[in-house]
């Protein structure tokens, strides 16, 4: 999951950073909109950043050595059966990986190329090159943020579930926050709906319990559509929010306050044995 409540979706962890330790609405309209391009930015160089830690760059360079390896011992034609397939298993486990890792490089590349194209233009003071090469870099660039973002998805563990669909539930704590737990719980449960519309899955009410002031007991819903669990898997747990409450017996004082909720996330299973 990705971002604040009604607008950034794109990073999921920056999602997790605001849900641990703060919680920051994103106002509607222009200022939503500039908000989401700000939680964008901050995701495509959060990415960045990863990717340059000396830790994630040696696991980067096991996996693609691994896949090197798996792909060539596939070649042998001494290979068992057996060994065949958990070969094949990890060649595919492994791929999706490998493959943004090489588009990653090859982008790189055309990146230094384009910025040689730039600099001759320049010296050469042909403006038409250099507006086509300018054009043409920005593209790139933005390609590699995708790669980016894209390259540290694929180094996630994957999950027997991750193409399950999910029942998520949400609860506010009971034992701090009062108002502001409610408030926080009905916005956490409708960010999830909002993000389920935006990916297009079946979003289905099973349970809704609302407070006063506008907030929220207990809901559980049904979401179904592609690789749900995969993106829902690491949502479950208590959350806390620090903020001035907006309405509420709380927002008189004016001052800071901590609330926490609790979700539960579910992956339903294909076949049930009974």
């Amino acid at each position: 999951m990705a971002g604040a409540a009604h607008g950034s979706r794109q990073c999921a962890l920056t999602h997790r950073y605001y849900q641990q330790w703060n919680w920051r609405r994103t106002p509607r309209g222009p200022a939503g909109l500039y908000t989401q391009q700000l939680t964008r930015r901050h995701c495509q160089h959060f990415s960045k950043e990863l990717l340059q830690q000396e830790s994630v760059q040696r696991y980067l360079e096991k996996m693609i050595e691994e896949y090197r390896q798996v792909t060539q011992r596939l070649n042998n034609t001494a290979l068992t059966e057996s060994e065949r397939r958990t070969m094949s298993r990890r060649q595919i486990e492994l791929s999706p990986m490998a493959t943004v890792f090489q588009q990653s490089q090859r982008a790189v590349k055309d990146l230094k190329d384009v910025q040689a194209i730039i600099e001759s233009a320049e010296a050469g003071e042909d403006t038409q090159m250099l507006e086509l090469a300018k054009e043409e870099q920005k593209g790139i660039r933005k390609l590699i943020e995708a790669l980016q973002i894209k390259l540290l998805q694929s180094l996630v563990p994957s999950d027997k579930h991750d193409a399950s669909d999910v029942i998520v539930e949400v609860a506010a704590g009971r034992t701090t926050g009062g108002d502001i737990c409610q408030q926080f719980t009905r916005e956490i449960f409708e960010m999830y709906q909002n993000f389920a519309s935006y990916k297009q899955w079946a979003f289905e009410v099973l349970n809704y319990t609302p407070a006063e002031y506008g907030g929220l007991h207990h809901a559980a819903a049904r979401i179904a559509g592609e690789s749900v669990y995969r993106h829902f898997k690491y949502e479950g747990g208590m959350h806390r929010v620090q903020r001035i409450p907006e309405v509420g017996l709380s927002s008189r004082m004016q001052r800071i306050h901590t609330g926490t909720m609790m979700v539960i996330v579910l992956p339903q299973p294909d076949e049930m044995l009974l």
